[in-house]
């Protein structure tokens, strides 16, 4: 078990763990978009 703080969510092997919140909020705006 790490003790840094965990991902909010995972998807597959996505590092989300060393992604900002606010960059992983604007890649699933722009994916939501795109659809």
């Amino acid at each position: 078990m790490a003790t840094i703080t965990e991902p909010l969510f995972s998807i597959g092997d996505f590092p989300y763990a060393i992604v900002p919140q606010q960059q992983v909020e604007a890649c699933l705006d722009t994916i939501e978009s795109a659809r």
